[in-house]
C-alpha cells in the first residue's frame, strides 16, 4: 500500500518557551539532552514492553505499547491486506465495521468517560451533521452516538426514544446497533447503559431471522461479564485487548478504531498519520520534534514547588472531545504534585474543509456590521481572540494541523500520547536529573 507522506503538523512555541529574539524554542534547545535521554527510555520501556517485562522498580509500562501501536497495525494490514479474509487486527476492525454498517442504521457506542478515544476523530473528521444527512449522503454509513459515559436521564431517554421509535421487522434504516467498550473493566455508566439499549433492540428484533448479537459489537478488555454477555448473545466478533492498552491509551487499538471505522473514515489514513508522527518523534532532534518540543514547553517551567502542565484550548467545535481526552491522558501519565502553572496551547486548522464563510452584505439596509464586509469567520474568530487579552505570557503556543482530516488528527493523537509517554517516563525521577548529579 504506497500512501504519500501526510503533510505534517507543525508545533509553534508561545512566549513562555521561545527565546529572547524570538527565533528558537529555547525550551526544547536548553533541555535537549534530558529530552534525548527521556526518548531513549521510552524506547527501551518499548522493548520491554515487548518481551512482557517489567521495567526496573516496577514502572508501569502500559503507556509503552502505544510507541509503535500504529506501525505495527499497519504492517501486519500490509502484510496480510491479500488475502479476502484479512486476518489482521486492522483487517477484523474493518471487516466488522463492513458489516455492521450494511445491517443498521444507527449505532450506538456504549463506553465510559476513559474510553472514548474513538469519538475523537469521529467529531473532527465527520461531515459536521453527519447524523442528520440522509443515509445516501452519508455514503451509506450510519448514524453514530456515544453515550454510556455518565448518568444524564434525559440525554439516554432521548436516544433510547429514538432507537425505539423503529418498526418492528423494517429494513436496514430501521435498524440500530452497538458497540459496547469495556478495556479497564466494567464501569457501571456503561453497563447501565448497556442494558437498556439491549432492551429496546431486543424488543425490536423480535419476529427477525438475525440474532442480537449480529447487532453487537464487544470491545474487552479483562472484564469476563462482557464476555459472557458477548457468548450468550453469539456475538460474531469480539475485541479483545491482549496488551495492556486500556482507557485513554486506547485510541489505536479496535476500542478506538471501531467507532471511527463505522462512520465511514479512513483508520488507514488516521494510522499513517500517527506512523509519520513517531517517525518525527524517534528522528527530530528537539527544536524540530514537535513530542519533544510540546513536552519542553511544560518541563522548563516546572518549579520545586510545583510542576507545569500543557492544556488544549480549541476554537472547532469538533476538537472539543479531545480536549477531555487529553485532560485524562495528561492526568494518567504525570506525575502527584502541586500544578503551580498552566501553559495553554492552542490547537488551529490550517484550511477549513468548506469554501471560507464571508460577511457578506447586508440584504435589509445598516445594521451596524459594515466595517467588516468581507472579512472571514476565521479572521473574526482570531480577532476576537486576541482583543479578550487570550495571549498572556504564559499563553501562545499552538499546533498547528493542516486540516481535519484523518491523517492530520491521526498525527495529532500520536503526537499527545508519545508526550504522556514522555512525561510518564521523564516523571519517574530519572530522566528529570541532570547528567552527573547523584540519586
Amino acid at each position: 500500500m504506497n500512501r504519500s507522506t501526510p503533510e505534517p503538523l507543525t508545533f509553534v512555541p508561545g512566549s513562555a518557551a521561545v527565546g529572547p529574539d524570538g527565533a528558537a524554542p529555547s525550551s526544547a534547545v536548553s533541555l535537549a539532552d534530558t529530552l534525548l535521554r527521556t526518548r531513549d527510555e521510552v524506547l527501551a520501556d518499548l522493548e520491554l514492553w515487548h518481551l512482557g517485562t517489567s521495567a526496573p522498580g516496577g514502572r508501569p509500562l502500559a503507556w509503552a505499547g502505544c510507541v509503535d501501536l500504529p506501525e505495527r497495525l499497519l504492517a501486519d494490514y500490509r502484510l496480510d491486506r491479500t488475502r479476502t479474509d484479512n486476518r489482521s487486527e486492522l483487517g477484523r476492525v474493518l471487516a466488522a465495521a463492513r458489516r455492521l454498517a450494511e445491517q443498521v442504521d444507527r449505532v450506538v457506542v456504549l463506553a465510559s468517560q476513559r474510553d472514548q478515544g474513538g469519538r475523537i476523530a469521529v467529531e473532527a473528521c465527520c461531515h459536521p451533521q453527519h447524523d442528520v444527512l440522509s443515509r445516501a449522503d452519508r455514503g451509506g454509513q450510519p448514524r453514530v452516538a456515544f453515550d454510556g459515559f455518565d448518568f444524564d436521564n434525559d440525554a439516554r431517554a432521548s436516544l433510547l426514544e429514538l432507537v425505539g421509535r423503529t418498526l418492528p421487522g423494517g429494513g436496514v434504516e430501521e435498524r440500530t446497533g452497538l458497540v459496547a467498550i469495556a478495556t479497564e473493566g466494567w464501569a457501571l455508566e456503561t453497563a447501565v447503559a448497556l442494558r437498556q439499549f439491549l432492551a429496546v433492540i431486543a424488543r425490536l428484533q423480535s419476529g427477525r431471522s438475525e440474532r442480537l448479537g449480529s447487532l453487537v459489537i464487544p470491545v474487552v478488555g479483562g472484564d469476563a461479564k462482557l464476555v459472557e454477555l458477548a457468548r450468550t448473545l453469539a456475538c460474531p466478533e469480539v475485541f479483545r485487548d491482549d496488551g495492556g492498552i486500556t482507557g485513554p491509551f486506547a485510541v489505536f487499538t479496535p476500542a478506538g478504531l471501531l467507532p471511527v471505522a463505522l462512520a465511514g473514515l479512513d483508520i488507514v489514513g488516521l494510522l499513517a498519520g500517527a506512523e509519520a508522527m513517531t517517525a518525527r518523534f524517534q528522528d527530530e532532534p528537539p527544536g524540530n520534534n514537535p513530542v519533544l518540543d510540546f513536552v519542553a514547553q511544560s518541563r522548563a517551567l516546572d518549579t520545586v514547588g510545583g510542576r507545569a502542565v500543557s492544556t488544549l484550548t480549541v476554537a472547532a467545535h469538533g476538537l472539543r472531545s479531545l480536549a477531555a481526552w487529553h485532560a485524562q491522558l495528561r492526568a494518567d501519565s504525570s506525575a502527584d504534585g502541586a500544578v503551580r502553572r498552566v501553559i495553554e496551547t492552542r490547537l488551529v486548522v490550517d484550511h477549513p474543509r468548506r469554501e471560507p464563510l464571508v460577511v457578506g452584505p447586508s440584504v435589509f439596509g445598516p445594521d451596524g456590521l459594515e466595517g467588516i464586509e468581507g472579512e472571514t469567520l476565521a479572521h473574526l474568530a482570531e480577532r476576537s481572540r486576541l482583543e479578550q487579552g487570550v495571549q498572556r505570557h504564559d499563553v501562545g503556543s499552538e499546533i498547528h494541523l493542516p486540516r481535519l482530516d484523518p491523517a492530520s488528527v491521526g498525527q495529532l493523537l500520536q503526537m499527545l500520547l508519545l508526550a504522556a509517554a514522555v512525561d510518564a517516563r521523564w516523571h519517574n525521577g530519572v530522566s528529570a536529573k541532570p547528567s552527573g548529579t547523584g540519586s
